[in-house]
This record gives structure tokens, C-alpha cells and sequence, in this order.
């Protein structure tokens, strides 16, 4: 009788050809392999990853050497069989990289949808002419690729990420109106999930900020409308952010009081000094009620201005509209000071409200000679 110990068991599976399978081996040919071992089972994902590793070896005997290289150089893991195409997975990406992508997608739409409308497209700022507008468009949209991380790449096929990995896609812009006032509201957002991030980087939200203003205020100047109105928030404010508030309030009654001098100069345009002088005593109105709101005594006006601060006193209408233009980038580098300090100490309400009025006010400094900013607000912003 044969011991216990040397039995096989009897009542366990057995192969087609009725072989006994011994611990999820299957004996082959009924011998053991010459390390005693049972030949394995052949899974699916074995024989699937099997197949594709045939496939790429008679893919890489088909290419040129560089391609051979480039294929070898895939991180195996990475490959993926998707309708019988040999593809890689894109490399994952971190958040913050994927709003990159996606502010840098919103300037190369842009870029490309103005190239497309060319002389097509409305006036942009009134002053300079359609092709002048075009080219100046398309330089604040190439500064914003250079600025987000792409220095090189020339206006041709558009690839915009994808919102989940950041892969490209094929998305070719028309209307340039509808591109930007897209790619303005995903600057706003990136900027906003920037500054909340645990990790967050308060000179990129700032950057995301400005671009969205710049988008903003051509997307109004397109559309022939002005930029969406804005109130400032009566939320408690933080303290420099407050003094931010004054600095802008001090320089709104000034471009309140120059607008009546540029009135009286402004032979042929009193219409467009008119409307400047509402739109600038109303934002006064306006941010002198917040304050107050918030605890704190409005910055009063002064009796008079310098009207002749750049060395040229105001003599007619070509002077009286280079002080205008002094005026508002003035406004607009203060009101940029706002954004700054809303971002740094991360309130979302203030931080949005700020990107509007930038906008406004960028887009008022056109109405005097002005050009379209990359970064309206920034020092080198013309």
C-alpha cells in the first residue's frame, strides 16, 4: 500500500486530456520542467500581453532606426492596445499643469482665430485701424504663450488640451469672440483653483488673473459691448487690501477731474471725453461706498490735478488725449495693485470682481491711444 505522503491527490480538476492540474499547473506533456516545476498556465492577460509584444516587434521591424529608438524609449508600462492600434498613455500630469495647458490652449486658439478673421474682424480698440488691431491682438497672444511655457510654436493646427489628461485634440477656432470669452472664463478659473490650492502659487494665479483681464476686454471689444459690470464685494477686507481700494479711489477722482479739462480740449471727440467722465465719476461713487461700507474713511478728493505731469501741458486735442491716456494707465496699474492683494490673501470674491474691473479699464485705455496689454496693469504692460 502505497504511504499517505506519496499519493497524488485524486479529486482535484484534471486537463481536457484528463492530466491532473497540481497547484494551478497544468502538466504540458505529463514531465516536469528541469527545475521541478509544473509548466504555468497560459492566462488571458499573459497571451494578450504576449500578442502585443508580437506586434511590436514586427512594428519595430518595420521603422527607421530613429523611430525604432523613439518606440523603445516608451515606458512598456505606458502601452495600451486600442482598436488594434499601438498607442501610449499620456504621462500623468499634476493639476496645476493641467490649468496651464489649458490657459496656453485658450491663447493658441486665440492666436489662431484672429490670424483666420484677419482684416474680417470689427475694430478692436477704434484708433489704429483694423490690420494694426489684428497684429496687435495677435502679439498679446503670443506673449501669453511665451509667458505660459510655449516660446516656439508658430500659428498652424490647433491642438487644445483635453480637460482630463491634457492630451491633444484637434479644435479649430471660427469666431474669435466666442474663443476668447471662453478663454477668459478658464484663465479666471485656474487662477481662482491656483490661489486655493494647498500648494498655491500666487505669482502664476496672478498671471492666470491678468490673462483672463486681457481676454476679457477684447472679448468686449469684439462683441461691440462693454465689459460685463461689476460691483466690488462688501465683504470684510483684508487691511492692504483696503489701502489697495484707496490708491484706486485717489486716482478715480483725478481721472474724474482731468476728464474735465480733456472735455474742454477735446475738439471732435467730447462725446467719447463725456462718457469717460460718467464711467469714472460713477466707479469713484462706487468704491467710495465700499469703503465706507467696510469700516473705513474714502480717500477725498483734492482741489486740483497736474495736468502737465509729463513734461507737455494740455494745449489742444492731441494733448488733451495723451493726458486721458496717462489717466488710465494710471487707473488700470492701481486697480491691477487690487488683484495683486485680493490673490495674495486668497478671497475669491474680491479676486474676481478685480479681473473685471481690469478689463474695464484696459479697455478704456484704448479709447486714447492705447494698445491692447499682455498683462493689463503690469509695469510692461504696453
Amino acid at each position: 500500500m502505497t504511504p499517505p505522503a506519496a499519493r497524488r491527490p485524486t479529486d482535484g480538476p484534471r486537463a481536457t486530456d484528463g492530466r491532473q492540474v497540481t497547484d494551478g499547473r497544468r502538466a504540458a506533456d505529463g514531465r516536469r520542467a528541469a527545475d521541478g516545476r509544473w509548466p504555468q498556465a497560459l492566462s488571458r492577460r499573459r497571451a494578450l500581453g504576449l500578442g502585443a509584444t508580437g506586434a511590436l516587434a514586427l512594428l519595430l521591424g518595420g521603422c527607421s532606426a530613429g523611430t525604432r529608438q523613439q518606440l523603445l524609449d516608451v515606458d512598456p508600462r505606458r502601452l495600451r492596445l486600442d482598436d488594434d492600434v499601438l498607442t501610449a498613455r499620456p504621462p500623468a500630469v499634476s493639476a496645476r499643469e493641467r490649468r496651464r495647458r489649458r490657459v496656453l490652449g485658450g491663447a493658441l486658439a486665440a492666436e489662431l482665430a484672429y490670424r483666420q478673421a484677419g482684416s474680417a474682424l470689427p475694430p478692436l480698440t477704434g484708433r489704429h485701424g483694423a490690420g494694426a488691431d489684428v497684429a496687435a491682438a495677435v502679439a498679446v497672444h503670443a506673449s501669453h504663450r511665451q509667458l505660459l511655457g510655449d516660446p516656439v510654436r508658430a500659428a498652424g493646427p490647433l491642438l487644445a488640451p483635453q480637460p482630463d489628461d491634457g492630451g491633444p485634440v484637434l479644435a479649430p477656432p471660427d469666431r474669435p469672440a466666442a474663443v476668447l470669452g471662453a478663454g477668459g472664463a478658464t484663465a479666471v478659473g485656474a487662477a481662482l483653483a491656483e490661489r486655493a490650492a494647498e500648494d498655491a502659487d500666487v505669482a502664476l494665479a496672478l498671471l492666470h488673473a491678468r490673462v483672463a483681464a486681457a481676454r476679457a476686454a477684447q472679448t468686449a471689444a469684439l462683441a461691440g459691448t462693454g465689459v460685463a459690470p461689476t460691483t466690488w464685494p462688501t465683504t470684510p477686507a483684508d487691511p492692504a487690501l483696503a489701502e489697495a481700494l484707496q490708491v484706486v479711489l485717489a486716482l478715480e477722482h483725478r481721472a474724474r477731474w482731468s476728464y474735465g479739462v480733456v472735455l474742454a480740449w477735446s475738439t471732435g471727440r467730447s462725446d467719447d471725453a463725456a462718457a469717460a467722465l460718467t464711467d469714472h465719476t460713477d466707479r469713484t461713487d462706487a468704491l467710495a461706498g465700499v469703503l465706507a461700507r467696510l469700516g473705513t474713511v474714502p480717500a477725498a478728493p483734492l482741489a486740483t490735478y497736474p495736468t502737465d505731469d509729463a513734461g507737455t501741458p494740455v494745449d489742444g486735442p492731441v494733448t488733451a488725449a495723451a493726458l486721458a491716456l496717462r489717466v488710465e494707465d494710471a487707473v488700470t496699474a492701481a486697480t491691477a495693485g487690487v488683484l495683486a492683494e485680493a490673490l495674495r490673501v486668497g478671497d475669491q470674491g474680491w479676486s474676481t470682481a478685480a479681473v473685471t474691473v481690469l478689463a474695464e479699464c484696459e479697455r478704456s485705455r484704448w479709447s486714447w491711444g492705447g494698445v491692447p496689454a499682455s498683462l493689463p496693469g503690469a509695469p510692461d504692460a504696453a
